[in-house]
């Protein structure tokens, strides 16, 4: 079952940036290797696909399709059941498709993407309790575990959203992954490296005008505001 959007090609570029980015800290992504009909890196996972099937095989638990558009997902003590929306974005942008995309023993969390018309986003099931956070197409967890930032993408916006929550999915900040103008309307800098460093701080990189790497560091200011600040400012 395929059904590709002008936002879904769009996005598989964008997928393989954010994979990038995270490259060897613990993630969770909506993302597969390429294939012979798809070689140019990494592809969203699409349902019913093999990549889909195989991710849900990992379910401790165990995830399945119960129908085409019903995607069942089992935890310890329970199940949750998503239900696509009609007209399933088929040559639209129009209606909801759920997908699975992984399960990972490290932090007990799975998540499932939300595609629908205004944005590309994902939930995380707690395995242990059953409980449904905010996630993203893309989440990276703390060394510690105790908080994640997850990745979305707005229709309509150049850059992705990337959001900080804590481990039990409260939101700490939100913002773009890069700096735009004012009206959002244009790119200034995108970050090519998003990643958290081994004291959990959140660490962004881009190239300046000049080409040279300049890293910042997400950072909480004493009005209890985040903010990105030089890595080496106080």
């Amino acid at each position: 079952m395929k059904r590709t959007t002008f936002r879904a090609a769009y996005l598989c570029g964008l997928m393989l940036a954010v994979t990038m980015q995270v490259k060897g800290q613990l993630t969770l992504q909506c993302e597969a290797p390429g294939t012979a009909q798809k070689p140019l890196g990494s592809v969203l996972i699409e349902q019913g696909s093999s990549a889909e099937v195989s991710e849900m095989s990992h379910a401790p638990h165990g995830a399945k399709r119960t129908a085409e558009h019903i995607l069942l997902v089992n935890w310890t003590g329970g199940s949750h059941t998503f239900k696509d929306k009609s007209p399933y974005m088929d040559g639209t942008l129009d209606g909801v498709l759920w997908t699975y995309c992984g399960y990972s023993a490290a932090v007990n969390f799975h998540l499932i993407s939300k595609n629908d018309e205004s944005e590309l986003t994902g939930v995380l099931i707690d395995e242990r309790a059953g409980t449904i956070l905010p996630g993203g197409y893309s989440v990276a967890f703390s060394p510690d575990h105790q908080s994640y930032i997850a990745f979305e993408q707005q229709e309509g916006e150049e850059l992705a959203t990337i959001k900080l929550y804590t481990y039990r999915g409260v939101l700490l900040w939100k913002g773009y992954n890069g700096f735009a103008s004012r009206d959002g309307q244009s790119v200034i800098y995108d970050f090519d490296n998003v990643r958290w460093d081994s004291s959990g701080m959140l660490i962004a990189e881009y190239r300046d005008s000049h080409n040279r790497t300049v890293a910042l560091v997400l950072k909480q200011g004493k009005d209890a505001h985040w903010r990105w600040a030089s890595e080496n400012s106080k």
